[in-house]
């Protein structure tokens, strides 16, 4: 049996009535390489809120690559031990 360790994100944006717009989804796996992706759950709250999506997609992305860095660092550390 393989096990495999990944680390998972999620966030979720809504707009000042609190309908929910936008889903973000992220992973980092055991080497530190990440993944993410989005989703727009809800069109024209998204196009009344294009520039609070694109900072929120920015700073999902900087969340997980800044973690995606640290475990890369540990990992390489790890396998020069």
């Amino acid at each position: 049996m393989t096990i495999t360790k990944t680390t998972n994100y999620n966030a979720s944006l809504a707009d000042a009535n609190g309908i929910g717009y936008a889903t973000f989804t992220g992973s980092i796996d055991a080497i530190g390489v990440p993944t993410t992706n989005y989703y727009i759950n809800d069109k024209d709250t998204y196009k009344a809120n294009i520039k609070a999506f694109r900072a929120g997609l920015q700073e999902f992305q900087n969340a997980v690559f800044a973690d995606a860095d640290a475990l890369a660092v540990q990992a390489a550390a790890a396998k020069e031990a």
